[in-house]
């Protein structure tokens, strides 16, 4: 679906003539998420695959790295700490158990690497809402949900279910870059 790849340039585009400063990490994660895109719609083609993964994985830690300096993180209490890696451990543990019969091995180390991406930039954009509560790091943080419930979707459907998800996963993916984008912008 070659429609599917122009999407995020067409948010990229949006989100520099919408930013009131550019920040180039954002323009970056955008981008990768393209590059992602091009490479997963040459399925079954196992480099190709790990590249686009690979793309997406630099792409989370533009995003990781850009709310870092845009937002910046609450305090971390041990606390803090403690109950975000038990959340996100918890969904991590779901994902795997539920999987873990599906996907080769080989796989599934992949998957949870990039799942760890994932809540990565979730963890981030959350702590940039305890710091900051307002619209902006609102929707980041919900940008980051909705990167998790896409992928959890498309994996359930690739490894499970075996059915056509297409329009949820595209739906919360463009939604997700399109909330993380809109974030910076603001």
């Amino acid at each position: 679906m070659p429609t599917k790849v122009m999407l995020l340039p067409m948010i990229c585009v949006a989100y520099c003539l919408w930013a009131k400063r550019i920040e180039p990490l954002v323009v970056a994660g955008l981008l990768l998420g393209c590059v992602g895109d091009a490479f997963l719609l040459c399925k079954n083609q196992s480099p190709l695959f790990a590249l686009g993964m690979l793309a997406f994985g630099l792409g989370h830690i533009c995003y990781m790295r850009a709310i870092a300096l845009h937002f910046g993180f609450a305090a971390c209490t041990p606390l803090r700490v403690i109950l975000m890696a038990f959340g996100y451990a918890l969904y991590l543990a779901a994902v795997y158990v539920r999987a873990r019969r599906f996907v080769s091995t080989k796989l599934m180390a992949g998957a949870i690497g990039y799942m760890l991406f994932l809540c990565g930039t979730s963890a981030c954009a959350l702590l940039s809402l305890l710091r900051a509560p307002g619209l902006p790091t609102a929707l980041l943080f919900a940008g980051s949900l909705l990167f998790i419930l896409s992928d959890t979707i498309l994996s359930w459907t690739v490894c499970v279910q075996q059915e056509d998800s297409n329009f949820a996963v595209m739906l919360t993916y463009i939604l997700a870059q399109a909330s993380i984008a809109a974030a910076f912008a603001m």
